[in-house]
């Protein structure tokens, strides 16, 4: 095994995602990993994603629960998830983001992406998954590094990267230009603020799939 181990810790935003939810978080705790904490935030739901989260995993010290009043939307639960986790975390601690309706596919998903960074160096890591589009996911290309905000490049799950950068984060990263948050695509909103900041010596493509993403109507 290896000498460092960092905390892994990961974002799980959930909204009306009671089916799904309580899977997620378990795949999460079933980590060969040892170093694992889960932020689990419910935005705001109007099913039982709130309850179910107390429920099972209120009495649980890996467990963090927050939540929103009303729905806020995925961009700002992110944006307000990175923060907390941001008080908490060490620079070198890692933070994954598991959608509230998805789930890792392996006992060792998490330790595949330690492991990533122990034996890269790497800043940022995008994965390989089972899912829809999964099979237009690809290793990034020299034109690609070129500039990221005009490749056709689909960033696979799970998207993941070192804590400190979240302190180079703003709110803009999740919002228009007219100052509305994002509501489609919210995750572009640290992805590319971290693959500029990285720059492309330290962002590694995991092969592997280690995630599931589950595609629905309500998918944002």
């Amino acid at each position: 095994m290896y000498a460092v181990a960092h905390t892994v810790h990961v974002l799980v935003p959930a909204y009306n995602a009671e089916g799904y939810v309580v899977e997620g978080v378990e795949s999460v705790l079933r980590q060969s990993h040892a170093r694992v904490r889960v932020w689990a935030y419910n935005d705001g739901s109007t099913d039982n994603t709130g309850a179910l989260l107390n429920i099972k995993f209120k009495a649980d010290p890996r467990v963090v629960l927050l939540s929103n009043k009303v729905n806020l939307g995925p961009a700002q639960t992110k944006w307000l998830g990175f923060q907390a986790i941001y008080k908490e975390a060490l620079p070198n601690d890692i933070v994954v983001v598991l959608d509230g309706d998805d789930h890792l596919l392996s006992d060792d998903a998490l330790a595949v992406v330690h492991g990533e960074y122990l034996a890269k160096k790497c800043w940022f890591t995008y994965g390989s998954y089972v899912g829809a589009f999964s099979r237009e996911v690809r290793a990034l290309d020299a034109d690609t590094h070129l500039d990221f905000r005009a490749a056709a490049w689909r960033y696979g799950h799970p998207r993941s990267f070192k804590a400190f950068l979240i302190g180079h984060l703003t709110e803009a990263d999740f919002k228009h230009a007219d100052g509305t948050w994002l509501t489609k695509g919210t995750d572009r909103g640290f992805i590319l603020r971290f693959l500029e900041l990285s720059g492309p010596a330290r962002i590694s493509f995991i092969r592997v799939p280690i995630y599931f993403y589950r595609k629905h109507a309500s998918n944002t």
